[in-house]
């Protein structure tokens, strides 16, 4: 009884070793190779990031013309968040799915002369996070379908949610998550590009 039960334990460690491993590659897949010392610049928050000229893997045109300004950043419980503003549960209640708890961040997206596109949220992203699109929508009723429509010098201000999830993240980094160096970049596939980056903590 006692080999079966050490045998058990250590299957389900296995399990649970394979399931952070397995969530921590889908989280970061995307953002690889990141920070790129050589080419990466880094902007403060309150700073005018450009984004142009290059094209985006959202874009089959280029993005010339966009530029954002990072406001601010926190971290939430996911539950007490959305009580306090009345959200809907996007995961439908299901906690196998939703995350411990969210990353908010505050950006401007300013239209400085772009006359092709409209700007897709996805276009920033936190690596060790995935937003939310159906939590944006709700949070930003601007918004559609993750997609800000701004006329030639107009701006916006939206919030941003990142799903932050436990099993991505070691127990340590986890512990002093409000502590961890996140950062928002513009998500490109080109990789002659400069990394232009802001540091969330």
């Amino acid at each position: 009884m006692k080999k079966l039960r050490r045998i058990l334990l250590c299957l389900l460690a296995a399990s649970l070793a394979v399931g952070w491993y397995l969530g921590y590659r889908a989280v970061n897949k995307w953002y690889e190779p990141l920070i790129r010392p050589d080419i990466t610049v880094t902007y403060d928050m309150g700073e005018i990031v450009p984004i142009g000229p290059e094209p985006n893997v959202l874009h089959p045109d280029e993005l010339d013309g966009y530029c954002y300004r990072v406001n601010s950043s926190q971290i939430v419980d996911t539950v007490a968040y959305l009580t306090e503003n009345s959200l809907e549960d996007p995961w439908g209640g299901d906690w196998s799915i939703k995350p411990e708890k969210l990353l908010l961040v505050s950006v401007t997206v300013i239209n400085d002369g772009n006359l092709k596109n409209d700007f897709n949220l996805f276009t920033l992203g936190v690596k060790g996070a995935m937003e939310n699109a159906d939590l944006a929508n709700a949070i930003n009723p601007e918004l559609k379908g993750n997609t800000l429509s701004l006329a030639l010098g107009e701006e916006a201000t939206v919030t941003i949610p990142f799903e932050l999830k436990k099993l991505t993240f070691s127990f340590r980094s986890w512990r002093r998550i409000e502590e961890y160096p996140f950062y928002l970049f513009c998500n490109t596939r080109n990789e002659d590009r400069e990394d232009r980056i802001v540091p969330l903590t």
